[in-house]
């Protein structure tokens, strides 16, 4: 209709799709302790282990071309249990947010500090005291997924993430 009215000649755009599945690691000992836990590579709790062996076993995972990790043991064991025919590709930028002195804390514990308070109201710039902004961090998030793109020519990927990387990509 828009070439018959405008006399417009519009080419053929192919573009290649894919599937990106966003996994979360298993539970560590810090997840049931609800503390934050960033860049401390806690592994998984045995129970975690079995927990994701039976879902392996019960559910149907998608054949992918590729599975992407942190270097987090969590996240690392996590995709070799899941997806034990793929060789997990490392990704150091997928490592989970750096909570800088909030580290190993609860919202509980840190519930009176300022600096606990000005970061939890999500300003791009706030930050944990030595650690990293918001803004860094979606910055880095954002590389992470363009150097899985770049690493190879895949249609289906499984991404194990941390928790903060997950929540910012659905929000994006």
């Amino acid at each position: 209709m828009l070439t018959a009215l405008f006399g417009l000649n519009f080419g053929v755009i192919k573009m290649k799709t894919f599937t990106v599945y966003l996994y979360r690691h298993g539970i560590t000992k810090g997840n049931l302790n609800a503390q934050y836990i960033g860049h401390t590579d806690l592994p998984l709790t045995s129970d975690s282990v079995l927990q994701l062996r039976n879902i392996k076993a019960r559910c149907h995972y998608p054949d992918v071309s590729a599975v992407f990790t942190s270097p987090l043991k969590r996240s690392l064991d996590s995709a070799n249990i899941l997806f034990p025919k793929n060789n997990p590709l490392v990704i150091n930028e997928l490592i989970e947010y750096d909570f800088g002195e909030f580290e190993g804390l609860t919202a509980e514990e840190l519930k009176d500090n300022d600096d606990f308070k000005a970061w939890m109201q999500g300003d791009m710039n706030s930050r944990p005291p030595f650690g990293e902004s918001n803004a860094e961090f979606i910055h880095r998030v954002c590389s992470a997924f363009e150097k899985g793109r770049a690493l190879a020519e895949m249609s289906m990927e499984a991404h194990f993430l941390h928790f903060g990387c997950q929540a910012f990509l659905k929000m994006s």
